[in-house]
């Protein structure tokens, strides 16, 4: 991924599935389901097949605080 016009690479304990999604999918803007604050990390939530499933996208440049961005 790209975090800042840097390539970064992060470790994860499993991936299920790989998605590629357009740019016309159906995305909404997270902040009708903050609850506590945490869509903090979220960007949005978008459906796919048809309405079956829902996929959260990450804020990629909110997951990693500023020490762990500078490594």
């Amino acid at each position: 991924m790209d975090i800042g016009g840097n390539k970064t690479g992060l470790r994860v304990d499993a991936v299920k599935e790989v998605l590629r999604l357009s740019g016309n999918s159906n995305r909404k803007d997270p902040g009708h389901c903050n609850v506590y604050g945490t869509n903090h990390y979220m960007d949005g939530i978008c459906k796919i097949d048809n309405g079956k499933r829902m996929v959260v996208l990450l804020n990629i440049d909110k997951l990693l605080n500023d020490k762990e961005l500078k490594l």
